[in-house]
Formats: structure tokens, C-alpha cells, sequence
């Protein structure tokens, strides 16, 4: 008699935690993931109606991650499997960002422009560079990802 939101929350929690067998990273990871899914394992109940998480630590603490970060961006983000043709949604991302570094091109070259802005009668600066970044440890990010329903879809 638990509600849908308990079951989905437990079913997340025990999908983190045994692919976080899998984390090769530095450290505790964070856990990047859309505000609803933090509000659905937030709202769960058990049967006396109590929450189960008081709080996002307490979450947090149950998908053995050091904090929760909300991303408005990952909603809605979906996958082709290449093997298997299927269509997989993005539920979150286990990363410790110690294990990220930035790089750049040329030396980290700066190109700067500069150009007079006659209806405002004033100079206008840009500066610009071109970064790049990469995991610099194997296995150091776990993607959470869950079956997309095509029936319901449908």
C-alpha cells in the first residue's frame, strides 16, 4: 500500500546504488538530476503517511552521493540505444567534478575584439576563448538513465 512515488523512489535508490558499484572516481560523486525527480523521492510516504527523506541531504545520503544538484536542463533528455534501438530517458549523472579538468587550445590563446559603437558613442570589448574538458579517469561518471515506456508513449 505504499504510494507510486515510494516505489519509484526506492526503485531509483537501489538502481544508484548498485551502479555505483561501477564509479572508478575520485572520492563521493555529486548527483546531477532534473528538480522533479529530487521533488518525487522527496514527496514519498510510507504507509503512516510520514516522508520517508526529510530533506535533499537525507536523499543525498541514501544514494550515497556528497549533495544533490538540481539541473533545470536534464528534463526531458532521452537516448537512442544504438544497440538495441530502444529510447532511454535520462534520470541523473553520478559525478565527482575533481575528476574533470579544463583544456584549451593554442596555449589557452585569447582572441580580443574591439569596436566603436557609434549610436552609443562608446567602445565595445569582447574577449574570447575556446575551452574544453574531459573526465580524466575512467569510469569516473555514472548516467542514471531508465527505459522510455513506448506503449504509454504511444
Amino acid at each position: 500500500n505504499f504510494g507510486e512515488n515510494y516505489i519509484y523512489a526506492e526503485a531509483v535508490i537501489t538502481a544508484a546504488l548498485y551502479a555505483r558499484e561501477q564509479f572508478k572516481g575520485s572520492g563521493t560523486p555529486d548527483f546531477y538530476c532534473e528538480p522533479h525527480l529530487v521533488n518525487v523521492m522527496l514527496l514519498a510516504r510510507d504507509l503512516n503517511g510520514r516522508r520517508i527523506f526529510d530533506s535533499k541531504a537525507d536523499l543525498a545520503k541514501a544514494l550515497n552521493a556528497a549533495s544533490i544538484v538540481e539541473i533545470e536542463q536534464f528534463a526531458g533528455l532521452t537516448r537512442t540505444d544504438e544497440a538495441t534501438g530502444k529510447e532511454k530517458k535520462l534520470l541523473g549523472i553520478f559525478v565527482n567534478l575533481a575528476d574533470y579538468q579544463f583544456g584549451s587550445t593554442k596555449g589557452g590563446e585569447i582572441t580580443k575584439f574591439e569596436d566603436f559603437d557609434i549610436d552609443f558613442n562608446k567602445y565595445k570589448y569582447l574577449m574570447e576563448t575556446r575551452l574544453s574538458g574531459a573526465l580524466v579517469k575512467p569510469y569516473a561518471a555514472i548516467a542514471l538513465e531508465e527505459p522510455v515506456n513506448e506503449a504509454a508513449a504511444g
